[in-house]
This record gives structure tokens, C-alpha cells and sequence, in this order.
């Protein structure tokens, strides 16, 4: 952050008021992140306080102002964004609870084990959704009205 701290004198200099970071959106473990572009950022994060900026009403809403503004993108410091890896924070639980008590397993398999899981690197294979109990399928997957939809009677 010393680095960040240090260029916002030569930002200002460029009239550059607002930036965009760059944010990684993890996606079910640290081991894998969103690759629907190339790069994310998020935008207008970053910015010195004026009384011109707004957030308008709405989910995700983007900081505005009244006048035009200067941005710029910037690629560090990065956000890391762990709503969609929350399982990550369980399973470390899990594998310090294992680690204290299991009498099954070894602490290296243990190790492994947490390891493999919050990479993404654990073993696992294709399962049909198809072949859900109806109950799963009424709660999980029947109230999307896009992509797969499972019907059972």
C-alpha cells in the first residue's frame, strides 16, 4: 500500500479523482476466480471525498458526480472479493476441528485434505442433476426460470 499511497500525489497532478481497482471475484475456493473478461475492476472505488459524488439508489450502484470526472483503472492494491468462496471459511473450521479430534485421520491427510478443498484441486466428477430427489429440486434448482430446470410430479 506504500506504493499506492505514494503515486496519489502524481494521480492528482493528472487530474485523476476517481479509481477503479482491479477486484479478484473468487468463485467456490481461492483456487478459481471469475473469467467472464479478462480482467475485472471495480468501478469508481477509490476516490477523495467531494461533496458532488453520489451512489444512486440500487443494487451494486456506481459512485457518480455531477460534473465530469477524470478516472483511471488501477491494478494495485486489488480488492479480493470472497462472497462466492464463503465454503472456504467452513471447511477451515472443519479441518481444525478434525485436526483436534479425528482419531481417523492423519494431520498430513487432514492438511491435504483442506488443502485440495480450498484450491479447487480436490477430485470431483459430474453428477446429473437430473437424478435429484424432488425434494432438492423444488428448493435448489425449480425456481430459476433460466438455465436448467428439473420437473418431477
Amino acid at each position: 500500500l506504500k506504493d499506492f499511497k505514494n503515486s496519489i500525489p502524481e494521480l492528482e497532478e493528472r487530474g485523476i479523482t476517481v479509481l477503479s481497482p482491479k477486484i479478484v471475484h473468487f468463485i467456490k475456493d481461492f483456487g478459481h476466480e471469475d473469467a467472464d473478461r479478462p480482467e475485472h475492476v471495480v468501478l469508481n472505488r477509490l476516490f477523495k471525498i467531494d461533496e458532488d459524488f453520489f451512489y444512486p439508489d440500487g443494487e451494486h450502484p456506481v459512485l457518480r458526480s455531477m460534473q465530469s470526472r477524470k478516472t483511471t483503472d488501477l491494478y494495485y492494491p486489488i480488492i479480493y472479493h470472497l462472497a462466492y468462496c464463503r465454503e472456504v471459511f467452513y471447511l477451515r473450521d472443519r479441518y481444525l476441528n478434525h485436526l483436534a479430534k479425528s482419531e481417523i485421520h492423519t494431520s498430513d491427510f487432514l492438511q491435504d485434505w483442506y488443502y485440495k478443498h480450498i484450491t479447487g484441486s480436490y477430485p470431483i466428477k459430474e453428477f446429473d442433476i437430473h437424478s435429484l430427489p424432488r425434494i432438492l429440486t423444488v428448493w435448489s434448482v425449480h425456481p430459476f426460470t433460466t438455465g436448467i430446470q428439473v420437473h418431477r410430479q
